[in-house]
């Protein structure tokens, strides 16, 4: 929701470097009507928000040279004064990969050498063992001392049911010859394990990857069913064993099937970490950043991060009054002002209390506190027929969103739920970023949901929501973002 290509291009597989001059650049492979990833894209920004547009860099090859294919992932490095990046070329059943310099970030040439990183043993090379193609693609370069080790989606031969999916591991003193060495990762529960990329944080090693539930290999979570998205694996030494340090170990994603994030990368910032990759839907976008945590345990979660405020062009509204548009809605129940805040109490059915304001893109926040189990939440860019609704449920544990129709009260036909403890007696703080057709909900500034909200009304009212519950809604505040 931070920055997308004009129409009718696509972006899509995102990489980031910052350079000395501390200056943002970020890639992605960009689709248009006449091909499919055919080249990779490049802009910069001094702030994460705003974007300028570099002209963009045509790896590919002449038809029938063996780099005459669509561009796959890739990722910058520094390399001496200058730049090298890698990235892939598919070609029919098979991946291959390479690699090409810079001096300056802007202007790139090929290296000349050919095909590197080339698949063998111990890895899958025949693709009638994996599903018609072979899995060796999205090299991520780490730098060893006076040598480089590369890992990158692969697969081991496997008779076995399964599909051998594994993090190959590589290791070089000039990055053109490259050793073979045993996975840094196969834990064998995945149908791939795509975009692998290593960071080393408060003493712990990770390993990124991606994969989902829409290739037949369905990941139930704790938190989540039908998970898609990016998880990771931690070690306490680099060689490994990467392991599970919880069953929750999805970074970020969507449950239920949705194919709405799925590869999440991440940044060194020096004072703080972000993640970062991009958001998929009818035409993808750039994602907000969120601040990296890091729990003692090790255990990582995505954060609301505070520059997102930069987007902002003026607030809307600031605490909670009683106008008179609650009344061109009809629901159930009386809402009442105390100390700055609304309450309501439900013993059945549904409620909603309208404000006046209306914004396409919006920086929405509040307090929520729940006084008997039930639910309540927030409504936005509602059109007099539907919106989009929020929801902290106390009697199943869960925060949902889905589509919202006014019913008696309001109903919400659910697009993904996940699991947490929403507790009754304890303030929540919800903040909910929509801008175009992407939406990210936050609780307690921990992320939650990042949605594409593609086929809901783009603009609309803000609600007050609540159902068959007693609750205070406190600490509001409106703002509206930037086209």
């Amino acid at each position: 929701m931070i920055y997308r290509p004009e129409e009718p291009l696509r972006l899509w597989d995102t990489w980031l470097f910052r350079a000395p001059d501390g200056l943002f650049h970020l890639f992605h492979i960009e689709r248009s009507p006449e091909r499919a990833n055919s080249y990779i894209a490049h802009v910069t920004s001094s702030d994460l928000l705003t974007w300028e547009r570099h002209a963009p860099i045509y790896p590919q090859g002449e038809p029938g040279q063996w780099d005459d294919g669509n561009i796959l992932t890739g990722m910058v490095f520094a390399l001496g004064e200058g730049y090298a990046m890698t990235h892939g070329i598919s070609q029919g059943p098979h991946q291959r990969n390479t690699i090409m310099f810079s001096d300056d970030l802007y202007t790139w040439r090929k290296s000349g050498w050919g095909p590197i990183f080339q698949a063998g043993p111990p890895y899958n090379t025949d693709p009638a063992r994996n599903f018609g193609h072979v899995d060796w693609r999205d090299v991520f370069i780490i730098p060893r001392g006076e040598e480089y080790e590369a890992i990158l989606c692969a697969s081991l031969p496997t008779d076995e049911p399964g599909t051998g999916a594994c993090i190959a591991r590589l290791r070089s003193r000039d990055l053109r010859d490259w050793e073979l060495l045993p996975p840094l990762a196969a834990p064998g529960r995945y149908y791939h394990m795509e975009v692998p990329e290593y960071f080393e944080l408060g003493g712990k090693h990770y390993l990124l990857f991606t994969t989902g539930s829409h290739t037949g290999t369905q990941i139930d979570l704790p938190s989540r069913r039908q998970s898609e998205g990016t998880y990771y694996l931690v070690a306490d030494q680099y060689e490994g064993p990467y392991e599970l340090l919880t069953e929750d170990n999805l970074l970020i994603g969507a449950g239920e099937g949705r194919f709405d994030n799925y590869v999440a990368r991440v940044i060194n910032l020096e004072q703080e970490w972000l993640v970062y990759g991009h958001m998929c839907g009818p035409r993808p976008t750039w994602a907000a950043p969120k601040v990296l945590r890091q729990e003692p345990s090790g255990e990582l979660w995505p954060a609301y991060w505070a520059g997102l405020k930069g987007l902002e062009t003026g607030e809307l509204r600031s605490g909670l009054t009683m106008p008179e548009a609650q009344k061109e809605i009809r629901t159930y129940g009386e809402w009442q002002p105390k100390a700055e805040a609304l309450t309501i109490a439900l013993q059945s059915a549904g409620s909603a209390f309208l404000l006046p304001e209306e914004a396409p893109n919006l920086h929405l926040s509040c307090d929520i506190e729940l006084s008997r189990p039930g639910r309540a939440g927030v409504g936005i860019r509602f059109d007099g027929e539907r919106g989009i609704g929020v929801l902290l449920d106390a009697r199943h544990g869960e925060l949902t969103w889905g589509e919202l129709r006014p019913a008696a009260g309001f109903n919400l036909l659910r697009r993904d739920t996940v699991k947490a403890p929403v507790d009754v007696g304890r303030r929540y703080h919800v903040r909910l970023l929509a801008r175009w057709e992407f939406m990210d909900v936050y609780l307690d500034d921990r992320l939650m949901f990042s949605a594409v909200v593609d086929g809901l009304p783009p603009s609309g009212r803000t609600l007050l929501l609540a159902e068959a519950v007693e609750a205070r809604f406190g600490a509001f505040r409106l703002a509206e973002l930037r086209d």
